[in-house]
Order: structure tokens, then C-alpha cells, then sequence
């Protein structure tokens, strides 16, 4: 496992990959956030301990107006419980894990609400290190009933976000090819805890060439309301399988830009998180 520092980030290229979260997602990532630096912790763990486990989060929360914490896992295996982890499971090639915080006066439904909104991602921006600037990472993205036919239909309310289906969506990802096909499900882990899961549910090319296959890339969101205008984040963005070397400020951007997208600040916000 890696603890993301400053020199770790400088060594790495953004690589075409998708979206993370909305993200998902995960593009669905996502506060008041001035994000000056990666917040670096010191390795106490060979996985990420999603705040659903017993004991305190690693990498653990970091207070609204600080830049979100991110470790790297590389070519780990996890074995946790579903409800932490879902389809993170088995060896993966890389997992991100981000936490931090934001201020919102959103109730969980408004919440979920807020996820549901496939459409609004579409414009989102992101750092690419390739090309050292802002870029767009979401031309397009929508709702659909089935991924097999990918027609728009409205934005998903709370309730359905919210009732445990799976919900599909398509997002054109500006460093792929085409229109990249997600499911995504929720539920209400507790009064005042949200959990999102994202899969692609089919391939991911660059050009004509096959980046990631079927539910390859995953995404695990965990939302806690930890006191009335106060929200805790926690997102896991897993790769099981292919993809290009050295993707990890890719990833962490992506993740950021959702993070920043849910909060509901500028997700060109200076300086990115990992440049």
C-alpha cells in the first residue's frame, strides 16, 4: 500500500480511465475546500478501513476546509464484510480511498436526491496532470431504465436512489470512447447514512482498443451526517482489472471532482489535488 505524498503524485501520468466517481461516478469525491495539499498519513493498514468497520477510518476523516486524505493500494486483496465493501472484494489492481468533509444543510434524502442527479454532472471538469490544466472530464450523462438501451429518461428521485435497485446511467467520458454504461445502487445504512455503490456494466475503450471490462471499475461511496450541517465522505475507487500503468492521480482527481461535485464547490477549485 501507498500513502499518496506530493513526490508520489508528481511521478505519475493521468492516463485515460473513466470517470470515478460519479463520482460516480463515480464520477460520483467532492465543501468549502481550499485543497492546498494531499493530506499524507502514515501507513497502519495493508487496505482501506471504510468507517462501516469497527475502529476509526483509515485514512480518516479530515475536518471541513481541509484537503481530503488519500491513500493507494496497489495489488491488494480484500476480504470485508458486503455492507462495507460490496464489490470491492477479491484482489483488486488499485484502490483509492479519499475522506474528508463538508458543510451542507442537506438531509439524507436531499442527499440521494443530489446523487440521483446524473444529468447535473454533465460539464464537470477535472486536473488533468497530462495536460497540467483543467479539462472536461463529463460531455454528456443521463439516466436510463436499461442499460441494454440507452434512450435518457428523467433523473433518479431519492426514493429510487434510495430503494436498493439497481439503477443504470450513461456518461460520455471525455478520455474514452463512446458512451460508458454504469448501475448504481444505494440504501440507508442508518438514519443518517447514506451508501452509493457504482459499477460499469459494460467495457471501457480508448478508441477501438478495451481499457476496462464489465464491473472493472468500481465505486463505494459512504455518506454520514455527523452533526446538523456537517457531512463525512468516504470514497473507495477500486480497479479490478486493466486500465493503463501509473493511473493513480487520474483516479484521485477524478474522485476529487466528484467529492468537490457533491459538496457543491467549484471543481476547479486551485490548487487540484494531485497536479
Amino acid at each position: 500500500m501507498d500513502i499518496i505524498s506530493s513526490q508520489t503524485l508528481n511521478n505519475n501520468r493521468d492516463v485515460p480511465a473513466f470517470m470515478h466517481i460519479r463520482s460516480t461516478i463515480f464520477l460520483w469525491a467532492f465543501v468549502a475546500l481550499t485543497l492546498v495539499s494531499t493530506s499524507v498519513s502514515h501507513a497502519a493498514t495493508d487496505t482501506p478501513v471504510p468507517p462501516c468497520m469497527p475502529g476509526a477510518p483509515y485514512p480518516g476523516f479530515t475536518p471541513v476546509g481541509s484537503p481530503p486524505a488519500v491513500a493507494v493500494f496497489h495489488d491488494t486483496d480484500i476480504n470485508g464484510p458486503d455492507n462495507c465493501f460490496g464489490s470491492i472484494q477479491g484482489p483488486l489492481k488499485m484502490v483509492i480511498a479519499l475522506a474528508g468533509s463538508f458543510s451542507s444543510d442537506m438531509n439524507i434524502d436531499e442527499l440521494a436526491a443530489r446523487v440521483g442527479a446524473i444529468s447535473s454532472t454533465k460539464g464537470l471538469v477535472y486536473w488533468s496532470s497530462t495536460n497540467t490544466a483543467w479539462r472536461q472530464l463529463i460531455s454528456e450523462a443521463f439516466a436510463v431504465a436499461d442499460p441494454a438501451d440507452i434512450s435518457p429518461r428523467p433523473d433518479f428521485s431519492a426514493t429510487e436512489v434510495l430503494s436498493g435497485d439497481l439503477l443504470y446511467f450513461a456518461q460520455n467520458d471525455t478520455r474514452s470512447a463512446g458512451q460508458n454504461v454504469y448501475e448504481l445502487s444505494g440504501r440507508r445504512a442508518a438514519p443518517n447514512q447514506l451508501t452509493i455503490e457504482i459499477n460499469n456494466v459494460a467495457p471501457i475503450k480508448v478508441i477501438f482498443f478495451p481499457l476496462f471490462g464489465p464491473r472493472d471499475l468500481i465505486t463505494r461511496l459512504h455518506f454520514i451526517r455527523q452533526n446538523p450541517g456537517i457531512w463525512h465522505y468516504y470514497s473507495l475507487s477500486a480497479i479490478r482489472d486493466g486500465g493503463l500503468p501509473d493511473s493513480e492521480k487520474s483516479l484521485i482527481n477524478r474522485a476529487a471532482a466528484f467529492f468537490r461535485h457533491i459538496a457543491d464547490v467549484p471543481a476547479d477549485m486551485n490548487p487540484p489535488l494531485a497536479p
